[in-house]
């Protein structure tokens, strides 16, 4: 069942992308662990521990979720007439906010107990104000290519493995992609997509 606000609490093992496409519903993205960047426009968006994220319903955006990321996300249907901020950005939590993900985390769903929560925070979310900055992060991975670095050694593997996929999908051969971004050995590539990908 579909109810007008959700919560959801995400586990990601491997790498895992999605398309680019416009969000279909008002999102607030809290990262517990590890990684998720956010594409707008041409800039990525590195949301990481600690940090939360809004995303406005109708934004044109990718996610990228690095592999072992622990993340926590509301979602509020477009048919709440509610004034939601409609730009994307950070959000300084307030201090109900950080209590009511932490304890969506612990009740049952659903229940009449979780949407008295979610009620709750979606008054809440009426008064986020999103700001969109480039934080260091965000800069290194715009600023990134295959001889960069900038990056810890688990990231650049996994920036590289994004830009493997995205070869692949727009239908690069294997040699091809092990040439440009593996030194050109397809072992090097499969075992980097085994680690990152799970496949």
């Amino acid at each position: 069942m579909h109810y007008a606000i959700q919560f959801e609490d995400k586990q990601f093992d491997y790498l895992s992308l999605t398309s680019r496409k416009p969000t279909l519903k008002h999102q607030l993205i809290y990262v517990v662990e590890g990684l998720v960047t956010v594409r707008l426009g041409k800039l990525e968006y590195a949301i990481d521990k600690g940090n939360f994220f809004w995303l406005p319903a109708n934004c044109l955006s990718a996610l990228s979720y690095f592999p072992n990321t622990h993340c926590k996300v509301v979602e509020a249907s477009q048919r709440l007439s509610k004034p939601f901020p409609n730009k994307a950005g950070y959000v300084k939590a307030s201090e109900l906010i950080i209590a009511l993900f932490a304890r969506l985390s612990h009740v049952p769903e659903p229940s009449e107990h979780q949407q008295v929560l979610l009620m709750a925070m979606q008054y809440e979310l009426l008064d986020i104000m999103p700001n969109l900055q480039t934080t260091s992060l965000s800069h290194k991975l715009n600023q990134w290519h295959s001889q960069s670095k900038d990056l810890s050694i688990e990231y650049q593997m996994v920036m590289r493995i994004k830009e493997a996929e995205k070869l692949r999908l727009s239908g690069t051969k294997e040699a091809e992609i092990a040439k440009v971004l593996f030194a050109g050995s397809e072992q090097s590539y499969n075992a980097a997509r085994l680690a990152v990908l799970g496949e």
